[in-house]
């Protein structure tokens, strides 16, 4: 299983400008690109997380010029401490990325569990799990990484999102209701995981239906239930010829409920109904959470956090 890079894919995944890598290849031979026939450069695996290292230690006070006279091992193992050492998300983020490129669950467990203890769950999936979600993200839409990459490293991370969620307590408040979903077709999931973790937390009353939810059945759900609002994700459902007719649908079945869309897909919706909103990314939700009125179980002193690792 080999993956090619282009140059700009170095970009998205190391943090580090185009330019500066053809520099850093042209003065200091730091990297040797194959080429295509019209002279294209590419990469491969290895170059990826040669790149990964070189730029945690470049963003850490270690000049270039000092890191190409250092031996492979010795970057690496500077590396590894720098993971240690360094709380910043950006350096976990590319450590991330290395061990789903290298489809390695001892060196992303070892990650995640650093930044748990650092973070706490809900900081570490904000500051970290979610940056590194919209970095494979913007590679998997233009097939750069293997499908198998893609679920072994989401798949772990589906895991630690659950494992946090049954941590949280079961009583919520019910005056602050949502029902999460996924249209049909749609089974990414990660992300509605993300916001249901972040939700229960603030103590909403969450009903998760997950994936592939028939569009009919939407209107009988909100007549059924008291809904402050509905989430929904489009990934790569609807698909675009489509997705205008789907968003017109979501808010007629949801009449009198807010609607909030997020997701690859939503960057191309046009005009939406006056109850449906489109949303950029997780800071939107946060904003949701700390506008909300205060649970009663919190004017009486309970802590909302109690029964989740989150210290």
């Amino acid at each position: 299983m080999v993956n090619e890079y282009s140059i700009r894919d170095l970009e998205v995944l190391t943090g580090i400008k185009s330019h500066t890598i053809r520099i850093w290849e042209q003065r200091y031979g730091l990297l040797t690109p194959k080429r295509t026939e019209t002279n294209i450069r590419f990469y491969f695996d290895e170059d990826l997380r040669f790149l990964l290292q070189v730029a945690l230690l470049n963003d850490n006070g270690y000049r270039i010029s000092k890191i190409t006279k250092l031996s492979k091992a010795e970057i690496n193992q500077i590396y590894e401490d720098l993971l240690i050492a360094k709380p910043e998300p950006i350096a976990q983020i590319n450590g991330l990325v290395s061990a789903m490129v290298d489809m390695n669950e001892v060196q992303f467990s070892k990650i995640y569990e650093e930044n748990i203890s650092k973070l706490g769950i809900k900081d570490t999936i904000i500051q970290v799990i979610y940056p590194f979600l919209n970095r494979i993200g913007l590679l998997w839409v233009t097939n750069k990484i293997k499908p198998i990459q893609e679920h072994f490293i989401l798949n772990l991370v589906r895991q630690k999102i659950v494992a946090a969620i049954n941590k949280l307590p079961t009583v919520q408040d019910s005056s602050k209701s949502c029902l999460l979903f996924l249209p049909e077709k749609e089974h990414h999931e990660i992300g509605l995981l993300l916001a249901q973790f972040i939700l229960k937390q603030a103590r909403f009353q969450v009903y998760y239906a997950g994936a592939n939810v028939p569009l009919d059945n939407l209107s009988i759900v909100n007549t059924k239930l008291k809904l402050n609002f509905a989430l929904t994700l489009f990934t790569i459902f609807p698909s675009r010829n489509k997705l205008q007719n789907y968003v017109e649908a979501l808010g007629d079945s949801f009449k009198n409920t807010q609607v909030y869309i997020s997701g690859y897909q939503s960057r191309f919706i046009g005009k939406v109904p006056e109850n449906v909103k489109v949303w950029k990314g997780v800071d939107e939700l946060l904003k949701l959470v700390d506008s909300a009125p205060h649970s009663p179980h919190l004017e009486r002193g309970i802590n909302p956090t109690s029964g989740a690792s989150n210290d």
